[in-house]
């Protein structure tokens, strides 16, 4: 694809992996609400990290990212969102994250 520079439909790139869902015409934005609306019952200071960890990661050295992400794991530990997530998950009820 990069040499040649021919177009590709949607779904050869959701099959090269360089998206991850493909939609109908005209369903963009209710799939974009439906994606937004999944994001935000996830606890927002592990999102934050690992975008963070996206961000740098893939600059460096497999050595250097692999202890970044230990060091971001760490973190994502060490939040209020963790714990409630654990306890809801033990309790089998939907978590009520902070972004704490």
């Amino acid at each position: 694809m990069m040499f040649t520079g021919d177009p590709i439909s949607a779904e050869e790139a959701r099959e090269a992996g360089l998206t991850n869902q493909v939609v109908p015409q005209g369903e963009v934005l209710a799939a974009a609400e439906k994606l937004a609306a999944k994001l935000v019952r996830q606890p927002g200071a592990a999102l934050g990290l690992l975008k963070k960890l996206v961000d740098i990661g893939g600059e460096l050295p497999l050595k250097e990212g692999l202890r970044m992400e230990k060091k971001y794991l760490d973190a994502a530990f060490q939040t209020e969102d963790i714990r409630e997530g654990v306890e809801a998950f033990i309790e089998k009820r939907t978590p009520s994250f902070k972004n704490k």
